[in-house]
């Protein structure tokens, strides 16, 4: 697999002007997931953006398989995180306003 096929939805775009490119940002769905960087004897490292992880990948189609990791994690960390903001909003209730302030903002009917 050659470095123009990339997993689906990852998209890469070149962050230097060397000939030929040494870095590339990757994105994944439109968004920002991480770089990779050209390594001697045909090597990649990637990194992942979000949490600073990153991994090394070596011939035969390094630059494939470290696109398809990246563009992974980058979709199951923002599958977890929909999940979590999806339940954070569920559970939060908006009280009256009599209820949540029981003395009114009266500084001197608090008993605290």
């Amino acid at each position: 697999m050659v470095m123009r096929d990339l997993a689906p939805g990852v998209r890469r775009a070149r962050r230097d002007d060397d000939r030929p490119p040494r870095e590339y940002d990757l994105y994944v769905d439109g968004e920002r997931a991480g770089w990779a960087e050209r390594l001697p004897h045909g090597e990649w490292r990637f990194y992942y953006s979000a949490d600073g992880d990153w991994r090394k990948f070596g011939r035969p189609g390094a630059f494939a398989a470290g696109s398809q990791w990246l563009a992974d994690l980058h979709r199951s960390a923002l599958a977890r995180n929909t999940q979590v903001t999806a339940m954070a909003s569920a559970q939060v209730r908006v009280l009256d306003p009599v209820v949540a302030d029981p003395f009114g903002a009266d500084p001197f009917a608090s008993p605290l």
